[in-house]
C-alpha cells in the first residue's frame, strides 16, 4: 500500500501581506516553529492548552497588531477551546522558542511573552 503524503501545514497571507504558518498536528506544530519558523519571526500559540503552533514572518518589518490578532485567532481555533468565546493567546519571538529535551513533537517552552485575549476565528 502506498501512503498518503503528510499533509503540510496551513499557509494564509494577512490582509496586511504577512506570511502565516499554522501547524495543525503535533508533527506540523514541529515543523512550523522549527523548519519554517527563524529566529526572527512571532511564534504564537493558546495559552495552557493544546493547539496549533502558528508563525507570522515579518521579513524585518513590524508586524501589525490586525496580524497578530489575526493569527492569534487562528491559533484559537485550532486549539481544543475552539468553540471558547474568548481566549487567552501568547505572542514570543521564534528564538525563544525551545523544544523540550527527550519530550514529544510539538512539545516547547517559551519565555518574554505578550499575551492577547482574542476570539477564535476560522481561516
Amino acid at each position: 500500500r502506498q501512503r498518503a503524503p503528510a499533509a503540510r501545514p496551513l499557509h494564509l497571507v494577512s490582509a496586511e501581506g504577512f506570511d502565516i504558518f499554522v501547524g495543525r498536528s503535533a508533527r506540523q506544530n514541529e515543523e512550523v516553529t522549527f523548519r519554517i519558523g527563524r529566529p526572527e519571526d512571532l511564534w504564537v500559540h493558546v495559552r495552557t492548552i493544546h493547539g496549533s503552533h502558528v508563525i507570522v514572518r515579518g521579513n524585518g518589518r513590524e508586524v501589525p497588531d490586525a496580524t497578530l490578532a489575526r493569527a492569534a485567532g487562528l491559533a484559537a481555533y485550532f486549539s481544543q477551546a475552539r468553540d471558547e468565546p474568548a481566549v487567552e493567546v501568547d505572542i514570543c519571538r521564534r528564538a525563544l522558542v525551545r523544544k523540550l529535551p527527550g519530550g514529544p513533537p510539538g512539545l516547547v517552552t517559551y519565555r518574554a511573552e505578550r499575551t492577547l485575549r482574542v476570539a477564535p476565528e476560522k481561516p
